[in-house]
């Protein structure tokens, strides 16, 4: 194997493998973003973040429904890897037990968790929608 047949191997790896940290990196940007707008307008600590995941978890549903191979790993482990966030989440929820907001820690896991659940069946579900027509 010559050099040249070596970076033709490697060179298709090498760049899925930066799209998915630049992927990764736009959804951290864009994460990061929409907490800070919901928090503008719901002064609750961890709504942000359960929007973002839920939203993700929609998205998630309708690319799943969409997408296969490389394009997939790209859009779901890079974008949506960095957009989601599952320890922040859980994080959001302790700090609400340790406030004594037992109510708030409650909707958070729940609603996180339920309606993300609900949001990726409906994303699959428009997918597959979307495929029919």
């Amino acid at each position: 194997m010559t050099v040249v047949d070596a970076v033709q191997e490697v060179l298709p790896t090498l760049i899925i493998w930066l799209c998915v940290a630049l992927g990764g990196g736009l959804g951290a940007m864009s994460r990061y973003g929409l907490d800070r707008l919901v928090g503008h307008f719901v002064a609750k600590p961890g709504v942000g973040i359960a929007t973002v995941n839920i939203i993700g978890c929609f998205i998630m549903g309708i690319v799943t429904a969409l997408m296969s191979g490389s394009l997939l790993f790209i859009v779901a482990t890079g974008f949506l890897g960095g957009f989601t966030t599952f320890s922040t989440a859980v994080v959001d929820v302790y700090q609400a037990i340790l406030h004594r907001k037992h109510l708030h820690a409650i909707l958070l896991l729940l609603g996180t968790y339920v309606l993300g659940i609900a949001a990726a069946c409906a994303g699959v579900s428009a997918g597959y929608l979307f495929l029919a027509q």
